[in-house]
C-alpha cells in the first residue's frame, strides 16, 4: 500500500493542490462576479459555465504537469533536473523585477488599464477579451488562486521556457556557448514585458518557445519520438498563435510546413494527418471568437487615415471625393493640427480616439456620422489604392517611430539582424531557419500594417527570435562551423590516386 502511494505521489500532490486552488479560484469568481460591469453577460450563462469548465481543466493539467516535472527533477537527473536549473537565473531576474513593482502597489490595485479590463472579463466568465487572454487569466486563478495569479504564473512559464531553450541548445550543440542566452536577461524589454501580462507578452514568449521546438526536433529528427501527446500540443499552441494575434495569420502557412517538416516523418499518411488536425484547431479555436469576439473598433483605420493625411506627398486633390466622405466621419483639421504639433511622435499613441484627452482639444471622430459603415469603408480602401506611396510611407514612418529609440528598445538594428540571419540561413542552407526568419519578416510587415499605434510591444515577438536566434547562429558556427570545415580538411587531405595531397594556407 505504501509502496504504490509513492508511486502515485505526483498524483496526490497535484490532487491537493489542485483542490485547494478549485476552493480559492471558486471563492475569487463568487467575491467579484458581477462586480464589474466589463462584458457582464455577454454571452450566455451556458457558455459562461463552458468556458468555466475548460479554464479548470486546462489548470488541473498544467497542476499534475507541472507536478510530475518537479518530482522527476528533485528526484533522478534526468532532462527535467536540468530544465529546472537552467531556468533558475530567469526566474530570478524576472521574480526581482516583479517583487519591485508591486511593492509600490497595493494588493488588489497592481492591475489597471487594459490589465484591469481582461482580469474583471476573467471573473464575469467571458473569455475573448484580446481573443483568449481573459481565458488565459481565468486558468491562471485556478492554479494560483489570488488576484496576481496571471503574473505569477507568467512569470514561471516565461522561465521554463527559456530554460527549456538553453537546455535544447545546450543539448544538441554540447557547447557552454548556449548559456550566453542568460545575457538576454540583462536587456530591459526582456525582464519587463516578461513581468508584464498584456497579450503580446504572452504572445512573444510562446512564439519564441514553439519556433526554438520546432527548429531542433527538426534538427534532430525528434519526430521518431514525438508522441501524438506532443503533435496535438504543437498544433494547438500553433493554431493557437495564429488567431492571438491578427498578424499571426501567415502561420496558418509558415506553421503548417514546419509541424510537417518535424514530425511529417516522410510519410504521407503522417502528413495527412498532421493537416488534418491542424486544420480542425483552426476551425475550433477561430470559431468561438468569429462570434463572440470583442471588436476593436476602427482603431487601426483610425490610424492610417490620421498618418496618411500627415504625409506630404499625399495629394488630396486626387482623393477629394473619398476625403469628403471621411470628413463626415473624422474632424480632418483637428487631424492636422495633431500631425502638425506632434511630428514623428504623433505615432506613437493613439490617443485622437480618447475622447477625454486634452480636453477633446485632438478628438478626431464626429459624434453624428453621416454616412454607412460600407460607404466609410469604400472611401477608407480607395484612399489607399489612389495614393499608394504615402500610404507606404506612412507606415514605413509607424514603424520607424517604434524603433528610434537609441537604447535596448532600437527595433532598426534587429529588423537589419533579421534580415543577416535570414541571408545567413540560405548560405547555409537551413531551410527551418529560412522558414523561420521569412515568418517573422512577414510578422513585422503585417504588424506595421495593422498597428493602430508605434508601440514596441508589438514587435516583441521579433525582438527575442532575433536575439536568441543570434546566439544560436554563433553557437552553431562555432560547433558545426568548425566541424565541417575539420571534415572538409580532412577530406582533401586523404590519398587520392595512390597520392596524398597536401593543403596550402
Amino acid at each position: 500500500m505504501i509502496l504504490r502511494l509513492k508511486e502515485k505521489t505526483d498524483v496526490l500532490i497535484a490532487i491537493a493542490w489542485y483542490m485547494f486552488s478549485l476552493i480559492g479560484g471558486l471563492r475569487l469568481l463568487r467575491k467579484h462576479y458581477g462586480q464589474s460591469d466589463t462584458y457582464k453577460d455577454a454571452i450566455s450563462k451556458g457558455q459562461q459555465y463552458f468556458w468555466l469548465g475548460i479554464a479548470i481543466i486546462i489548470a488541473f493539467i498544467i497542476i499534475y504537469a507541472f507536478t510530475t516535472f518537479l518530482l522527476k527533477a528533485f528526484s533522478e537527473d534526468s532532462k527535467e533536473r536540468k530544465i529546472l536549473t537552467y531556468m533558475v537565473p530567469f526566474l530570478l531576474m524576472l521574480l526581482a523585477y516583479f517583487v519591485v513593482t508591486i511593492v509600490d502597489n497595493p494588493y488588489e490595485a497592481y492591475y489597471h488599464g487594459d490589465e484591469l479590463l481582461v482580469l474583471n472579463s476573467a471573473f464575469n466568465l467571458w473569455p475573448y477579451f484580446f481573443v483568449y487572454l481573459s481565458e488565459f487569466y481565468l486558468v491562471s486563478i485556478f492554479i494560483v488562486p489570488c488576484w496576481i495569479a496571471p503574473t505569477i504564473v507568467k512569470v514561471v512559464l516565461v522561465s521554463f521556457l527559456m530554460g527549456y531553450i538553453v537546455y535544447r541548445v545546450r543539448r544538441h550543440y554540447n557547447s557552454n556557448l548556449a548559456y550566453c542566452i542568460y545575457l538576454i536577461c540583462l536587456l530591459k524589454p526582456f525582464y519587463i514585458l516578461g513581468v508584464e501580462v498584456h497579450r503580446m507578452q504572452w504572445y512573444a514568449f510562446l512564439y519564441l518557445f514553439v519556433m526554438v521546438k520546432l527548429c531542433f526536433d527538426i534538427k534532430e529528427k525528434e519526430s521518431k519520438k514525438a508522441t501524438w501527446i506532443d503533435n496535438c500540443i504543437m498544433i494547438f499552441l500553433i493554431a493557437l498563435l495564429s488567431v492571438l494575434r491578427r498578424e499571426g495569420i501567415y502561420l496558418v502557412l509558415f506553421g503548417l510546413i514546419l509541424l510537417l517538416m518535424a514530425y511529417g516523418k516522410s510519410n504521407k499518411k503522417k502528413m495527412i494527418k498532421l493537416a488534418v488536425g491542424f486544420i480542425s484547431a483552426e476551425v475550433l479555436i477561430s470559431i468561438p471568437i468569429m462570434f463572440n469576439g470583442m471588436s476593436e473598433g476602427r482603431m487601426a483605420q483610425d490610424a492610417v487615415v490620421v498618418h496618411m493625411l500627415g504625409e506630404q506627398s499625399l495629394d488630396r486633390n486626387k482623393v477629394r471625393d473619398e476625403l469628403e466622405v471621411l470628413g463626415k466621419v473624422y474632424d480632418i483639421e483637428i487631424i492636422d493640427r495633431w500631425n502638425q504639433d506632434l511630428g514623428l511622435a504623433s505615432f506613437d499613441t493613439n490617443n485622437f480616439d480618447l475622447i477625454d484627452w486634452y480636453d477633446n482639444y485632438y478628438y478626431i471622430e464626429r459624434d453624428d456620422l453621416e454616412v454607412s459603415e460600407e460607404e466609410y469603408r469604400q472611401a477608407f480602401y480607395k484612399l489607399i489604392i489612389k495614393q499608394p506611396i504615402p500610404y507606404v510611407k506612412s507606415r514605413i514612418r509607424a514603424f520607424l517611430a517604434a524603433g528610434r529609440q537609441v537604447d535596448s528598445y532600437n527595433l532598426y538594428l534587429l529588423l537589419l539582424l533579421i534580415i543577416v540571419e535570414l541571408i545567413y540561413s540560405i548560405a547555409t542552407d537551413k531551410k527551418e531557419w529560412m522558414i523561420i526568419f521569412l515568418g517573422v519578416l512577414v510578422h513585422i510587415g503585417l504588424t506595421t500594417v495593422a498597428m493602430p499605434a508605434s508601440f514596441f510591444k508589438y514587435f516583441f515577438q521579433m525582438y527575442l527570435v532575433a536575439y536568441t536566434f543570434l546566439i544560436v547562429m554563433i553557437v552553431d558556427y562555432n560547433v558545426e562551423g568548425k566541424r565541417q570545415l575539420h571534415y572538409d580538411c580532412q577530406f582533401k587531405s586523404e590519398p587520392q590516386n595512390g597520392r596524398r595531397t597536401t593543403l596550402r594556407t
